[in-house]
Parts: C-alpha cells; sequence; structure tokens
C-alpha cells in the first residue's frame, strides 16, 4: 500500500562493511511505498563525531537504495555513525514547487530519522 505524506516510514537502514577501499561505504536505504516521492539526506560521522561525507536524495522514484559514498580527510579505525532523515518540501500556497526549497531546512516536513553504526577496522601497519 502506497502511504500519504507524513507516512512512509524508513524501513531499512545500513551501513555496510567498507569496500576494498577503506574510504569507500556502502549505504543501503529502504522506505516503505509512497504516493509523493520523498527527498533523505545522509551523513557520515567518523568515530571522533566528525562528519565525514553527506548525499542527498531529491524526490526518489524507488524504495529501496543503495549508495557508495566516499569518506573525506584521513580514515580511521572504529565505528562511524550513518545517519538518514527523510522528508518532503511542501510547497507554499500558490508557489509552484521549486528545486531550490530544498536547502532550506525550515521547509522541510521531517518524516522519519535513523540511524545505524558500522566498523572500519584499523589499517595494518
Amino acid at each position: 500500500m502506497k502511504r500519504p505524506i507524513g507516512v512512509v516510514i524508513l524501513s531499512a537502514l545500513a551501513g555496510l562493511a567498507a569496500l576494498a577501499q577503506l574510504w569507500r561505504v556502502g549505504v543501503y536505504l529502504e522506505v516503505t511505498p509512497f504516493q509523493k516521492r520523498p527527498n533523505a539526506d545522509i551523513t557520515i560521522r567518523n568515530p571522533s563525531g566528525e562528519l565525514v561525507a553527506t548525499a542527498s536524495i531529491v524526490e526518489t522514484m524507488i524504495t529501496k537504495m543503495e549508495l557508495t559514498m566516499h569518506l573525506r580527510g584521513a580514515v580511521e579505525g572504529g565505528e562511524y555513525t550513518v545517519s538518514v532523515s527523510v522528508f518532503y518540501v511542501p510547497a507554499r500556497q500558490g508557489e509552484a514547487e521549486d528545486p531550490a526549497s530544498f536547502t532550506d531546512p525550515s521547509r522541510r516536513q521531517m518524516v522519519d530519522t535513523a540511524q545505524a553504526v558500522f566498523h572500519i577496522p584499523t589499517a595494518p601497519a
């Protein structure tokens, strides 16, 4: 059943094991079926809490998404946290939907958030 705005649920989120190069990480995201295409912001933080990767999905047409995200800076071993926010940006009355409005957080109607932790091994010396 396709769900209306505000009822779309983030049903799965996983930071997959680091790929062959430690600076590439697979992220799997799944949402419930929807009537209107949702947006998502994905962030990854390193063990020190620093932001090391971001991605935005604008009006996805699919419910299951798999992304390869590249980590910025030196990759340290430890637990990384991937976070996702699923949202809509409703048009104001009399306004056509404008992609520029996706960058204005005050216009976002959040429908779900989630976090997952994944581990990157310490590089051998």
